[in-house]
């Protein structure tokens, strides 16, 4: 998010999608992965790069933060499947504290806080609330 190469310390999963499996992204930034599905309009913005991914993916969640985007997917499915599939919310945060203290960095800052793309946990929070609430007809 920083405009910072990170593919020395990042697994290479853009492999992955050359093999014809279905594929999905939530993605923030014009430089990830499934951002090659829009890599003919990205360069037509001025404000976004003129060279974006050009690893596309069959479908594309745009969000502000890529796991609300993902947390966004898993609220539809949990109403399709009619059983919570959203994680709680002390889940969820141990899961971050988890990963920072296991060396992931947060993607604004490049620091290892207890962030999400810069959004405090609380934030975070908050989303995974606001979800639940448009799921609150399944089980948990």
């Amino acid at each position: 998010m920083r405009g910072v190469d990170i593919s020395k310390n990042t697994a290479r999963i853009d492999r992955l999608f050359h093999f014809g499996i279905p594929s999905m992204a939530s993605e923030t930034e014009e430089t990830k992965i499934g951002m090659g599905s829009l890599a003919h309009v990205i360069p037509e913005v001025n404000t976004l790069p003129s060279e974006p991914c050009i690893t596309h993916t069959d479908e594309l969640i745009l969000a502000s933060v890529s796991n609300w985007g993902a947390y966004g997917l898993i609220a539809a499915l949990s109403n399709e499947v009619k059983q919570q599939l959203l994680p709680s919310i002390l889940t969820d945060r141990q899961l971050i504290e988890s990963l920072v203290h296991s060396g992931l960095v947060d993607g604004t800052t490049g620091q290892g806080t207890y962030k999400v793309d810069g959004f405090t946990l609380e934030d975070n929070s908050q989303i995974l609330i606001a979800l639940a609430k448009l799921t609150r007809n399944v089980q948990a």
